[in-house]
């Protein structure tokens, strides 16, 4: 599975590399930058040394699954098993792997928080509308010495973006009947229904990344009464471990209330 497979989702922006095999993964997680540093006063005198705060993270692998039901009549026909699977076991991880990063998960065996809770929360004190917010954010992220690269955002939210026009009653965004751009300020747009209404998620993706664990493997039954109705049951399964090495490169941003 590549992140070209997950168009247009927050997922395709991280970067994936395998991990074959691995149980958990042990990483230090940046909490604070801890920036005290300042230029040394003169030969002989203390440093102020940069003194950044981190935590050590254990993250189990996340274990992935999705099925389908085919006819019996798609493992003799050619293409076709590979068509079901690219169709509909590949949608159904992807879209549960981004719900998992984004949202997280409480499952004892594996949690992780998501990237909403672990962001921080960026609420701007002077623009009320999302799009003033987003630029806002990321100047600070900037600021903090961060490349955001990437906003995710809700379609919805998209939505009110794109048919939001200037004074002259022109989109700000262009043609109406054009393309949406795929860049906002400079950073990839990207989409999950996990972000919630009139906010957005800015990243740099440097800091982010999906391990897998277990590519995807498929596996065929028979189950309840499949046999009877020439029916098979396709299984497909993932296991992915979400790496997040800063907090402080990651906002979860909302406009002025």
């Amino acid at each position: 599975m590549q992140p070209s497979e997950a168009a247009n989702t927050l997922i395709s922006a991280i970067q994936m590399r395998p991990l074959q095999g691995a149980a958990s993964m042990h990483y230090a997680r940046m909490t604070d930058q801890g920036v005290a540093y300042a230029v040394q006063g003169g030969e002989g005198a203390a440093k102020q040394e940069s003194q950044p705060v981190f935590e050590t993270v254990q993250q189990n692998a996340i274990t992935i699954a999705g099925w389908c039901t085919l006819s019996e009549q798609a493992l003799k026909t050619q293409g076709e098993l590979a068509r079901a699977m690219d169709v509909h076991m590949r949608n159904q991880l992807i879209t549960a792997i981004d719900k998992t990063v984004i949202s997280g998960t409480a499952v004892t065996a594996w949690p992780f928080s998501g990237l909403k809770t672990l962001a921080f929360a960026y609420t701007s004190a002077t623009y009320t509308l999302i799009h003033d917010a987003i630029v806002e954010a990321t100047a600070h992220l900037r600021w903090g010495g961060y490349q955001p690269d990437v906003v995710c955002v809700n379609p919805m939210t998209y939505l009110d973006i794109a048919l939001k026009k200037d004074t002259t009653g022109q989109y700000l965004t262009g043609a109406y009947m054009g393309e949406l751009p795929a860049q906002l300020y400079g950073m990839r747009v990207t989409f999950s229904a996990e972000i919630p209404l009139g906010k957005a998620l800015v990243a740099d993706s440097r800091y982010l990344e999906v391990l897998l664990a277990d590519e995807m493997n498929v596996q065929l039954a028979y189950t309840g009464d499949n046999f009877t109705k020439n029916l098979i049951t396709a299984r497909a399964e993932v296991a992915i471990i979400p790496v997040v090495r800063d907090l402080g490169a990651i906002s979860l941003v909302a406009p002025k209330p």
